[in-house]
């Protein structure tokens, strides 16, 4: 069984385990405001497994409500929490529990809708589009997520490595990494007609620029980045962390990605495929033909 029908499967279990811990994470030492909020994502998420249970048509619906829901909340609250010095536990509890929900939603989401191109052809609104979700992605993904890794270390009493100057240039060899990155996002959005975001995406095949080297820059520019932050601070967490940011792509999204492509622009992709390797960059330029 493939890591995504046994998620589908396990999904309504996981969600019925998470519920009270949802109103644990929330209520236990928290205030009447913060208990009912986690009432009320933990009613949330019995509502979506007994629906998924049952098959009923509104509960994907429902599942990827309730762990938007739980996203937004954490976001609200984690920085309170870390204020008040209780919230490196809480902030992690609550950041495995949402990525397990969103992990759920995603497996009842078909397949062939994972990746749908862009309605919009207006090339500046694509652009628009584009930088917002990159600003979204850094600060989510190399901020935010960054930096509740290292909380934990420190918690936890992980030794960090002094790397002196290696770490200072490696710390700054993220800027022109992510310069990089945002630079094959537009790419999709002028060429391709589209944006990074999957259900938003290009509606042309893309197989110029950083793509002529790589087939997914924007991946491996980002894993690269978070690995530098990683080895430049000295932190083996976040460096797991980027590393199970490149698993969790290649292992989840890549397959659907790669199925849509080669369904959508045929044998033209499966040259391309063949040609240009998926992370380890090329160093003379692909051209069609």
């Amino acid at each position: 069984m493939d890591p995504r029908s046994l998620l589908r499967t396990a999904g309504p279990a996981l969600l019925w385990v998470q519920a009270p811990c949802v109103l644990a994470a929330w209520a236990v030492g928290g205030t009447v405001a913060e208990g009912i909020v986690g009432l009320a994502l933990a009613g949330g998420h019995g509502v979506a497994a007994w629906g998924l249970q049952r098959s009923a048509a509104w509960a994907p619906r429902a599942t990827w409500g309730v762990a938007g829901a739980l996203a937004v909340a954490l976001a609200g609250a984690t920085i309170g929490w870390m204020v008040a010095g209780t919230g490196v536990v809480r902030a992690a509890a609550m950041s495995g529990m949402t990525a397990i929900g969103l992990t759920v939603a995603w497996t009842r989401r078909p397949a062939h809708r994972w990746f749908v191109p862009a309605r919009s052809t207006d090339v500046g609104w694509n652009l628009a589009k584009t930088v917002a979700q990159s600003v979204l992605f850094v600060g989510v993904f190399l901020g935010l997520g960054p930096w509740w890794v290292w909380q934990a270390e420190g918690w936890l009493g992980v030794p960090r490595v002094s790397m002196g100057t290696a770490g200072a240039w490696l710390l700054a060899a993220i800027v022109p990494l992510n310069l990089g990155q945002l630079g094959s996002a537009l790419h999709l959005a002028v060429v391709g007609g589209g944006t990074p975001l999957p259900i938003d995406t290009a509606r042309e095949l893309v197989v110029r620029g950083a793509y002529a080297h790589v087939r997914n820059p924007i991946a491996s520019l980002g894993i690269a980045q978070g690995l530098c932050l990683g080895v430049g601070l000295g932190s083996p967490g976040i460096v797991a962390y980027a590393l199970a940011g490149g698993v969790v792509w290649h292992t989840f999204v890549r397959p659907i990605e790669e199925a849509d492509l080669l369904e959508r622009f045929g044998d033209a992709y499966a040259r391309y495929r063949e040609a240009v390797p998926l992370w380890w960059w090329r160093v003379r330029r692909w051209r069609p033909g």
